[in-house]
């Protein structure tokens, strides 16, 4: 009773840090703290947590308790997370917060009514290379210790040790478990003696050529103590009245040891054990690792090989494990001393972890490196055409189009034109390509077929952008809206920087079932989109976007966008060109492809289009219908080319002339 009341008195308060841990599961985790209730508490929330970050100084109190009570002898405890904490110690963590991500150097203090009560390391000192560092490892209090209040004492705290908790998956199979809930406000009157360093199991650097084993005793003044030493399983090696530190010496590579200590005082008062061992090198070191596709398709199943460069090889049998991805080839770190590990015909899109181990009867090594994909698609630079001479259905799986949500399929072609359907259709496609500095453009034709009213005549007011931009961060630029016309035509277009809806409205309305040339500028220094109609010049009539923040966003692709709207009108476009400048946006009947070339008339109604090409030298065309066969094949005299023989419909005509190619939808009436 009375030392239950004395011990009681000394605390002073009713909560005190017990413990820290620095785990060793993915992200370091799990880290945090074990709190220890002395007494009940009522109210929980008169104490708060604080980490001290590598040395800074104190941050104040970061995590408040609950308003909860707490009973006497519960273990409380606080995690940056649950997930790492509950998968190590095999239950959720009390609370969790991102103030306890301490990484082994950082000290921690407990406050209570805003005053710092108890302390876990020096906050104005970082951790490492200190007595108290716990670099995946923990720091457990000794019973009967604290609260320190705000001078930390490193004597009233048993260590595990940096990298105590690695070894294993949980703390049960860890190095040198962290010993959970174990804490006692009465202090251990009972002669003790603890081996503090090695840590048990611990593989000390290779090279190393003696040990100090250091021990602690506690409550036997007098005793002496007794060491046995076993090496490499041969017979016990027994020295008696020894003091800390004791020297074990010569050390070599691969040797193992089992150490004892027996506290001696007319007998046998109290013992420890200790495993430890000298690690053998890890010579093999590997470089430079190199992933390359085997092809640059647009489909699916295309592969790639990885090259990774090492030294130190031939010096153990190393295994090289890709879990089954793969096929592992090239020089063999077994018996070659430096060279090139190939793996091949990887499936592109995998990333995996290729892992080296040598033999544990010469090795340390014991380590991963990881492989990521190329992206191994066509990268398109820019400027892009596109005519849309695709057979009728999806336009995704046509040049590089791709999905980015909505149904897939439903954003389709239809006779050389694509399709954007506001309403039930919902895919949204885009073009990416190469990014580029400054400003960039992108143009089309434009028709809405017409509808029974004006847009917006029904009284609606959800005007959907279908056109834009498409930002590396995936957010929508540059967007192109159908809204209401401001007089009597059927519509107009508006433009919005980044806006959802449009920061200006062309003036001018727009008809039904006529063709419009739409071209909008993005400035990704300015953020700011500009947009014209049926302009022959940049220096013509646009309006202009909002002046968003500076500078914009970095273009990655083009975008076509399916919405419902008020009017679900649908729109068709053809002839989309995204460029640079704004010349080579331009497209009428004579469309500059590129080069110089220009075509005329298209379409054409009279048997035959002329090619006119700023360079004398000859010029080849082959003509393809629309399931690709190859209908015409000449090369041109009189720069004239004769598609008297071809039905109505439209084709792809490829130019060629000085090894210089370019593509046209070419469209015969």
């Amino acid at each position: 009773m009375v030392t239950l009341l004395v011990t009681s008195l000394s605390f002073g308060q009713d909560l005190i840090i017990t413990g820290t841990y620095d785990g060793s599961l993915t992200g370091g985790n799990p880290k945090g703290v074990e709190l220890y209730v002395v007494n009940n508490i009522a109210d929980l929330s008169v104490y708060a947590l604080g980490s001290a970050n590598n040395g800074q100084g104190t941050d104040g109190e970061e995590f408040t308790f609950p308003a909860v009570a707490a009973a006497a002898g519960d273990f409380i405890y606080v995690s940056t997370e649950a997930t790492g904490f509950t998968d190590f110690f095999g239950f959720a963590p009390n609370y969790t917060d991102g103030s306890m991500a301490i990484n082994g150097d950082d000290a921690v203090e407990l406050f209570q009514n805003g005053d710092v009560v108890d302390i876990f390391g020096d906050i104005d000192v970082d951790g490492n290379g200190t007595a108290w560092e716990y670099l995946d490892g923990w720091a457990y209090r000794v019973d009967g210790t604290g609260p320190d209040g705000t001078t930390f004492e490193e004597t009233n705290w048993t260590y595990g040790g940096v990298d105590s908790l690695e070894g294993g998956t949980n703390n049960a199979t860890a190095n040198v478990p962290f010993p959970l809930g174990t804490y006692s406000p009465i202090a251990n009157t009972d002669p003790t003696i603890s081996i503090t360093t090695p840590n048990d199991g611990q593989a000390l650097a290779d090279g190393t050529t003696s040990v100090d084993v250091e021990w602690t005793v506690a409550n036997a003044p007098g005793a002496t103590v007794n060491i046995s030493v076993t090496t490499n399983g041969g017979a016990p090696a027994v020295t008696n009245g020894v003091t800390s530190p004791f020297t074990i010496t010569p050390t070599a590579n691969g040797d193992t040891f089992t150490v004892s200590v027996d506290l001696i005082d007319g007998g046998a008062l109290d013992t420890d054990m200790i495993a430890f061992s000298i690690a053998y090198p890890c010579d093999l070191q590997v470089g430079t690792i190199t992933e390359t596709c085997d092809a640059i398709t647009p489909a699916s199943d295309d592969t790639y090989s990885a090259t990774i460069d090492f030294t130190g090889g031939g010096t153990s049998t190393y295994t090289i494990d890709t879990g089954g991805i793969g096929t592992v080839g090239g020089d063999n770190p077994t018996t070659e001393a430096a060279g090139t590990i190939t793996i091949t015909n990887i499936p592109e899109g995998t990333d995996f972890s290729v892992s080296f181990t040598g033999n544990m009867a010469n090795s340390s090594c014991d380590f991963s490196r990881s492989i990521n994909s190329p992206n191994c698609d066509p990268q398109l630079v820019l400027p892009q055409y596109d005519t849309f001479t695709y057979a009728d259905g999806s336009l995704v799986g046509n040049s590089e189009w791709a999905s980015t949500g909505g149904n897939a399929g439903d954003f389709v072609v239809t006779s050389g034109q694509a399709l954007v359907q506001h309403g039930t259709p919902s895919e949204d496609v885009n073009l990416p390509f190469t990014s580029v500095t400054g400003a960039l453009y992108y143009a089309f034709d434009l028709t809405i077929p017409a509808l029974a009213a004006p847009i917006g005549d029904g009284g609606g007011t959800d005007f959907e952008y279908f056109a834009h931009f498409l930002s590396e961060s995936s957010s929508f630029i540059a967007k192109l809206d159908i809204v209401a016309p401001s007089g009597g035509g059927d519509f107009s277009v508006g433009i919005g920087s980044t806006s959802s809806t449009a920061d200006a409205t062309w003036a001018s309305d727009l008809s039904y079932d006529t063709t419009y040339r739409v071209t909008v500028k993005y400035d990704q220094d300015t953020n700011i989109a500009q947009l014209w109609i049926d302009a022959s010049s940049e220096a013509d009539l646009s309006i202009l976007g909002a002046d968003e923040t500076d500078p914009g966003s970095t273009v990655a692709a083009f975008s076509f966008r399916q919405s419902d709207s008020s009017d679900n009108e649908g729109i068709l476009v053809d002839n989309l060109a995204i460029t640079q400048t704004f010349a080579e946006t331009l497209s009428n009947e004579e469309f500059t492809i590129a080069n110089g070339f220009k075509v005329y008339p298209n379409p054409t109604s009279l048997g035959f289009v002329n090619i006119a090409s700023a360079s004398n030298e000859t010029i080849s065309v082959a003509v393809y219908d629309i399931l690709g066969k190859q209908v015409i094949n000449q090369t041109l005299n009189n720069n004239r080319l004769n598609v008297s023989t071809l039905n109505s419909g439209v084709y792809i005509m490829k130019v060629t002339q000085n090894n210089a190619s370019v593509t046209k939808k070419l469209i015969v009436k």
